[in-house]
């Protein structure tokens, strides 16, 4: 089963998401603010974090930040960062600490949310398999 981690604020929002992502056969652990997603991060492990910017205690900007600076293989995961703001200056800070994703929440229905992340984690798993059978056909 799939893991990911959501980290919003907003209730109505993450409970939309959470269930969504739960309808799709997700296991669907989730954050109201930076500092608890955070911690779930390190206790925990997922395929992708749904990370909001706008976030109390700990804004999503640091905590990918953050994610990013560990020195682990868990520092690899996947983010898409999330947000309602109109400008462009958050989303190109997010690229260039690392999200894999930057998602105007106000364009994606949580279905179409749920098949981008799926989309996204078959590509990502499609690529893994065959970089795997590349290296060991070269190995052989």
């Amino acid at each position: 089963m799939k893991k990911i981690l959501i980290i919003e604020d907003d209730f109505y929002i993450r409970y939309l998401y959470k269930q969504s992502f739960m309808n799709a056969s997700y296991e669907v652990d989730e954050a109201a603010d930076g500092d608890e997603g955070l911690n779930l991060f390190k206790t925990k492990d997922f395929d992708l974090i749904l990370l909001d910017i706008m976030l109390p205690i700990v804004n999503g900007l640091d905590v990918l930040r953050i994610i990013r600076s560990i020195a682990s293989p868990k520092s690899k995961i996947p983010v898409f960062v999330m947000t309602n703001l109109g400008s462009g200056n958050e989303t190109n800070e997010a690229m260039k600490i690392g999200a894999n994703k930057c998602i105007l929440k106000a364009n994606y229905e949580p279905h179409q949310l749920v098949k981008e992340v799926d989309d996204y984690l078959l590509s990502k798993s499609t690529t893994n398999a065959s970089s795997q059978t590349t290296s060991s056909q070269s190995g052989a």
